[in-house]
């Protein structure tokens, strides 16, 4: 998701205190719970410049499927943003399902095209963002990964996997498609009740910092799923207006 908001994440992304100093760093094969991600699509309503009501400026489609991917269990993620009427950019990620290393990452759209392969602890591909340099618009991209990463697109299914209580904090190793390899800080607040469209949910906020879109992410209590979030200083805000047990019951 990360990278499918980053051309309104550079209008809407501001520095904030750091938060976890102390905490361990977590990589694909943590001991992480991942059984929770199930099949699902959620529609997002997206608003810019500080709006939380009124029309939104556009909105985000988060697909989430099951598959078998060259062996392991996977998950596949489709991710559509749309601006308007048009579509600015559409990405997907491949994930091994029992730890979340990701596997691939392609992206399409207004601001980026990109098409990365992990494997053999490194990531290789393309990314096309400008004029590039290899006579075809593209940037070759060949990065060693000594160790296990999390792509930082997969953010919300990661925050899903941690525990999700009161004063827990964590550092993330992440992979920032464009800046390599970082390492995130998160930190889990008292549950709040999110407003959404036709309702309430319950949902704990999680603030994270250093993950090069910064903010805070509200996890659905129970099912682990996003419900909102918010760039850390509000300039932009996503909020669920539909997801999978609502699509399922309207059928």
């Amino acid at each position: 998701m990360r990278r499918l908001l980053a051309p309104l994440l550079l209008l809407a992304c501001a520095a904030a205190p750091a938060v976890g100093a102390q905490a361990p760093v977590l990589r694909p094969g943590s001991g992480m719970q991942t059984d929770y991600i199930q099949p699902r699509a959620d529609t997002f309503d997206l608003f810019l410049g500080g709006r939380t009501l009124g029309t939104p400026d556009g909105t985000l489609m988060l697909d989430t499927r099951l598959a078998t991917v060259g062996g392991p269990a996977a998950i596949v993620r489709l991710e559509m943003l749309r601006i308007g009427v048009g579509v600015a950019q559409v990405d997907s990620f491949v994930l091994v399902r029992a730890t979340l290393a990701p596997l691939s990452s392609h992206a399409e759209g207004i601001s980026v095209d990109r098409s990365l392969h992990f494997a053999g602890g490194r990531v290789r591909g393309w990314t096309r963002d400008g004029e590039g340099r290899d006579g075809k618009g593209r940037d070759s991209v060949d990065v060693a990964l000594p160790d296990p990463v999390f792509l930082s697109s997969s953010m919300d299914l990661v925050l899903g996997a941690l525990p999700l209580r009161a004063g827990y904090t964590a550092k993330l190793a992440l992979y920032v498609d464009g800046e390599g390899v970082t390492t995130a800080r998160v930190q889990v607040a008292e549950p709040e009740e999110v407003t959404v469209p036709g309702g309430q949910v319950r949902a704990w906020p999680v603030t994270v910092r250093g993950s090069g879109a910064d903010g805070t992410y509200w996890m659905e209590d129970g099912a682990r799923t996003l419900v909102q979030f918010v760039t850390a200083d509000r300039g932009m805000r996503i909020v669920r207006n539909r997801g999978a047990g609502e699509r399922m019951a309207a059928r």
